[in-house]
């Protein structure tokens, strides 16, 4: 984790104390994005804002940093990881004290940019499907082939059937089976 760029800034303190933090309980892959982004918003603050201090901080400044990040050529994920990164450090450092802001609170959840889903479902086509059917006892693994047909039936993930428990089956008052398993989207 790369903190040189702040090395002059009022941000390197208190990013290395929300860096620390983070280690304890998320991957160092997610706090280098996390260092990323507050290290961008530094890139803001001194093109921007050269002489602006901690104390300063306010909604104006955060709003013109929100019409930055709209501004530039970007994915959606980039708009929105520049702002929650953003809101989750300085919450975290008026939380702790790490900085002398003013407010808490200064990126509120309609600040984020509106997605533009466009779900476009991939469907095996039917006379693939069939094949498979016909084929099932060919799979090199007749696991394989059952997480198939499960999946097929409920609708889960892979990764949802990897973890379903040896008594994944409920019986209903009427005496239908259920499969029981954690959906985790």
């Amino acid at each position: 984790l790369d903190f040189t760029e702040l090395k002059n800034s009022w941000l390197f303190h208190p990013a290395r104390q929300f860096i620390k933090y983070h280690l304890a309980t998320k991957t160092a892959k997610t706090c280098y994005a996390k260092l990323l982004y507050i290290r961008r918003f530094n890139y803001f603050l001194a093109k921007n804002y050269p002489q602006v201090t901690p104390q300063e901080l306010d909604r104006q400044l955060i709003l013109d940093y929100i019409s930055f990040t709209q501004s530039l050529n970007t994915s959606y994920i980039d708009k929105h990881h520049r702002l929650s990164y953003l809101k989750e450090f300085l919450e975290l450092c008026y939380r702790e004290n790490w900085l002398n802001i003013p407010n808490g609170q200064l990126i509120y959840t309609d600040d984020f940019p509106k997605t533009k889903r466009t779900f476009k479902p991939n469907y095996i086509p039917d006379e693939v499907v069939r094949k498979i059917y016909r084929h099932i006892d060919k799979i090199s693994s007749p696991v394989y082939g059952r997480m198939f047909l499960i999946q097929m039936q409920v609708g889960c993930r892979f990764s949802d059937l990897r973890f379903l428990k040896f008594e994944c089956l409920t019986q209903t008052i009427q005496g239908q089976y259920i499969l029981q398993y954690w959906n985790s989207k």
